[in-house]
């Protein structure tokens, strides 16, 4: 009886524990004034326009290199069109939620 009680304990908690890694690197959605949808509607569609412009941001570089055709990709410049492809889609992720009544705190 005692193992199965430890058992279930251990279950228990780690399913805890699961559901806080779930949702660990998320930011906190915080209300401004009355939104119209709640924050579990807000944030998958933000995610999804910012992954989207992240995509763009992808792209874009990937022509430029082909219409350049200067030089080739050094990991600086890599490192560079990663950095700028991620904060666009930062940026698009709260500006979205911004136009939606919250405020992207992280």
């Amino acid at each position: 009886m005692k193992r199965i009680f430890a058992l279930s304990i251990a279950v228990a908690a780690a399913a805890v524990l699961s559901s806080c890694v779930d949702r660990a690197n998320d930011p906190l959605l915080l209300s401004v004034g009355t939104p119209a949808q709640p924050a579990s509607v807000v944030h998958p569609l933000c995610v999804g326009d910012a992954n989207e412009s992240y995509n763009r941001a992808r792209q874009e570089f990937e022509k430029r290199e082909r219409l350049s055709n200067i030089y080739t990709q050094s990991a600086g410049d890599n490192f560079q069109e990663e950095r700028q492809a991620k904060s666009q889609a930062r940026m698009t992720y709260i500006s979205c939620a911004a136009s939606q009544g919250y405020k992207a705190v992280y």
